[in-house]
């Protein structure tokens, strides 16, 4: 499923830590990685973005600011500084969930419809009513 559904740096991230629970398995359960029976099969296409998503992944973990260039479903241009807190994936679409200090608020956005990415400087603190529990208590998930 990484490798389908993110990027090539991220899946050789998969695939290491693959190997590495594979050569650890006692001898009794090295035959389960042969009876593997889940899988991911796609049944639509990926959206294509430009953004990284390794890039995006490392700027969550280590609270770094982004500024993107966005395009809205308007086709409206915006330039927002954020606070990167989550990846979501809702086949085939992967939402940034982020602070915005534009809105003042939690948004999402697509990485479909991220135009650019610059990575700031800045980084930011787990503030109470800005981070990822608070996000997921307004949007319900997880």
């Amino acid at each position: 499923m990484v490798r389908q559904w993110t990027d090539k740096r991220f899946a050789e991230k998969a695939d290491s830590a693959f190997d590495k629970i594979q050569a650890v398995l006692p001898a009794s359960l090295q035959g389960e990685l042969e009876r593997i029976t889940t899988y991911s099969i796609s049944n639509q296409s990926a959206l294509p973005w430009s953004v990284s998503f390794s890039d995006l992944r490392d700027c969550i973990r280590i609270r770094r600011k982004i500024r993107i260039a966005y395009i809205d479903e308007s086709q409206r241009d915006s330039l927002r500084t954020l606070r990167p807190l989550a990846l979501i994936f809702c086949s085939p679409v992967w939402l940034l969930a982020a602070w915005c200090e534009k809105r003042k608020d939690f948004r999402n956005f697509r990485l479909d419809r991220i135009q650019t990415i610059e990575l700031c400087e800045d980084t930011f603190e787990d503030e109470k009513d800005k981070n990822l529990s608070a996000y997921k208590v307004q949007d319900a998930i997880c």
